[in-house]
Parts: structure tokens; C-alpha cells; sequence
């Protein structure tokens, strides 16, 4: 990270330090002060944590690691684990007293200050950590020098481990968008800030608030699509900086009429978590989905036009797949060319990201079979 590259800001070009995803690895973060080293030795504690996903799997993600005194919580380092879920935190003063590791749904790997996190809105709606779920590790004393604190589980099953598939989610999307697109900038610069307020049986959501907050019901996490979709009305708004004035109706359906602004911000939303899954079927928490490459004129159910989410979204998804079906025979392979033409222009509908897709340079042929394999033609 000790590199310089230039970072894409809209309007200007400013300098800041590189993003390398193969140093996400056990990234420390803050140390307590080493006045007293002379005297005090030193700890580095490592270790690993990890949680079940929904498929009832162990996995793990980039985030926050605390190594506090177990008597008062007294911060003593933080540091973040891989992808993998390992960490190393320290050097820092030994406390000689017992200390414990704390995982937190808190992510920040962001020359701007940019975070991802996940709270409970019982606690607090402020995206900070201390408002973040955390779950606490055993506590041991340790003597001075290197210490692996051992594997951490979250049990199956736990009342808070739908927070932590959340920030697995966020954090899957930003990632997505800064490899697929080889972005200079970093995965949370590329995406943005969100908090997104969470608590179990919660019956609030699910809906984005302009400004960064996404509320979920409990139910949500479920499903990655739903968590994606929100997340991606949140990158919508960090891109053009105004959120377009949607003008949708509620409730709004996939498959049906609403108004052009309405289908293009949802059919944004509803696409990139198909892209970041790279499967064209929308799942609801519910347990209900829908296939978004099959629909086409005709298909029962489903209004035609650029005023359907669903039609856009498909537009969106055709554009990037490689099956050939009907109209559709083209493929980009990846979102490279949709991100660029998202990014550089803020448009209100489908209509005006078509128009900007070619003032960009785009291809046209091909495309234009996307579109209207999926009943929208310009």
C-alpha cells in the first residue's frame, strides 16, 4: 500500500496511496502508544475467526479484530483478518493482565474514510464501531512476544450471525466492481460508505435512506440479492452524488409498468446482485424468484418497455452473459463497459444510459439485441 496511483474522483484526478487486494491480509490497524516499551513488553496476538453461512458452512471476510483487556475493554490493538478470516494484531504494550479478541461487523479499507458497517439500530444508527455487532473471544494472559489466541467460532445459529452475512454480502460487492472493472480506485472508494441497520426479528425494511443507510428487516439476509439490491441503490447515489428523483410508485413490481426513472433505479438494483453472483435469478428472502434471462416479448405476466425494472435489469444482465437467447447474441463477459457508463454519467433513465453507453463508445450492435430481447428498443 505504499505505492502511489492516481484515483478517479468524477470532475478531478487526486493522488492517494494504491488499493492492493492481496494486502487485505491482516492489516493492522492501531497500536496502543509504546511510551512504556522500555519496560512493558511486547504482545502480538494472532488468530482466526470465523462464522456459518447460510448454506450452514464456515466462512469468514474482511473484517474488524479488537484485542482488548478482558476487565474493562480497554482497546489494545485492531487490526482486520483476511479474506479467510486470520489476523495478526500488534506489536503492542503487554497488559499482563487477561486479553480477548472481539470480531466486529465493521470493514474500512479507505484513504477517504469510507465504511462498511453493520448495526443494530437499538444500539445506535450511526455507522461507528461501537455501535457495530460484536462477538467476544475467550480471554488467556499471555507472555510477551507472539501468541496465536487460537480459531474463534460464531455458533450456528447465533441470534446475531445474519449481521455478519451482511457484511459479507457489502463487502462481495464492492470487491466485485473494483476486479471486475480494475478500477484505480479502492473497492470502498469505487462503491461507497454504507451502514446498514439490522437487528433479528426486525420488521423495518427493506429500503435504502438517502445518505448511506440501508434498513433490513430480520428476514433479509436470507438472501444476498435482497442485501445486494440495497446496497445497490447506496452505490447509485455515492456514483451520481443527487439520486435521481425516481418517481416509483408503491409498491412497485418487478414484471410491471411503473415510470422510466422508477425502472432504471431499480433495474440497476436489481441487476448487480445478479452480476456479483453471476446467476440471473433475483431470490427474495421469502423464498420466492424470478429468472430475469428468460422473460421476453410475449412471456406471460410481464409488461413490455424501458418503464419495467425487470426489463431493464435483464437488459443489463443479457448484456454481460453468454448464453445466446433470441435476439440476444452478444456478450461484454463482465460489467467493464456498464460500470464506466454508470460512473461517467448520471442519468434518470434507461433511455439517457443508452445515449451515454454510446457517447462513451460503447458498441451498439450486439447491445441493441440485448435490449430488445428484452422488449425495449431506442
Amino acid at each position: 500500500m505504499s505505492s502511489l496511483n492516481l484515483i478517479k474522483n468524477k470532475k478531478k484526478i487526486t493522488l492517494l496511496p494504491s488499493f492492493d487486494i492481496n494486502q487485505i491480509q491482516q492489516n493492522q490497524v492501531s497500536t496502543e502508544n509504546f511510551r512504556n516499551s522500555r519496560s512493558r513488553g511486547l504482545l502480538t496476538i494472532t488468530g482466526r475467526w470465523r462464522f456459518y453461512n447460510r448454506n450452514d458452512n464456515l466462512t469468514s471476510t474482511y473484517l474488524l479484530v479488537q484485542i482488548v483487556k478482558n476487565s474493562d475493554n480497554t482497546v489494545l490493538a485492531s487490526c482486520y483478518t483476511d479474506m479467510n478470516g486470520y489476523y495478526s494484531c500488534g506489536p503492542f504494550n503487554n497488559p499482563s493482565v487477561a486479553v480477548r479478541s472481539q470480531f466486529i461487523t465493521y470493514a474500512n479499507e479507505s484513504t477517504t474514510g469510507n465504511t462498511l458497517v453493520t448495526v443494530n439500530p437499538d444500539v445506535g444508527t450511526t455507522g461507528t464501531i461501537a455501535n457495530a455487532y460484536m462477538s467476544a473471544g475467550s480471554a488467556s494472559t499471555f507472555a510477551d512476544g507472539t501468541h496465536d489466541i487460537g480459531s474463534e467460532v460464531i455458533s450456528n445459529g447465533n441470534t446475531n450471525e445474519r449481521a455478519y452475512w451482511i457484511m459479507q454480502d457489502l463487502i462481495n460487492v464492492w470487491l466485485y466492481i473494483w476486479n471486475e472493472t480494475g478500477s484505480s480506485q479502492s473497492p470502498q472508494e469505487s462503491a461507497g460508505s454504507a451502514t446498514v441497520e439490522w437487528k433479528s426479528g426486525g420488521t423495518t425494511g427493506n429500503y435504502y435512506s438517502i445518505g448511506g443507510n440501508i434498513h433490513l428487516t430480520g428476514t433479509a439476509p436470507l438472501s444476498n440479492t435482497v442485501v445486494g439490491h440495497e446496497y445497490g441503490h447506496n452505490i447509485m447515489h455515492t456514483v451520481y452524488s443527487v439520486y435521481p428523483t425516481s418517481y416509483c410508485p408503491s409498491p412497485h413490481y418487478m414484471t410491471l409498468s411503473s415510470h422510466v426513472n422508477c425502472a432504471w433505479t431499480e433495474g440497476w438494483a436489481n441487476f448487480l446482485p445478479l452480476a456479483v453472483n453471476n446467476d440471473p435469478v433475483y431470490r427474495w428472502d421469502t423464498g420466492t424468484s424470478q429468472n430475469l434471462e428468460t422473460p421476453t416479448w410475449g412471456t406471460p405476466g410481464w409488461d413490455n418497455g424501458d418503464d419495467v425494472e425487470g426489463r431493464v435489469a435483464g437488459a443489463l444482465w443479457d448484456i454481460i452473459d453468454n448464453a445466446n437467447d433470441g435476439d440476444d447474441t452478444y456478450t461484454d463477459g463482465d460489467i467493464t463497459n456498464i460500470w464506466d457508463t454508470f460512473y461517467h454519467q448520471d442519468d434518470n433513465n434507461f433511455a439517457e444510459y443508452t445515449a451515454a453507453w454510446i457517447s462513451r463508445g460503447h458498441p451498439i450492435d450486439g447491445p441493441d439485441g440485448c435490449l430488445l430481447q428484452n422488449t425495449i428498443s431506442y
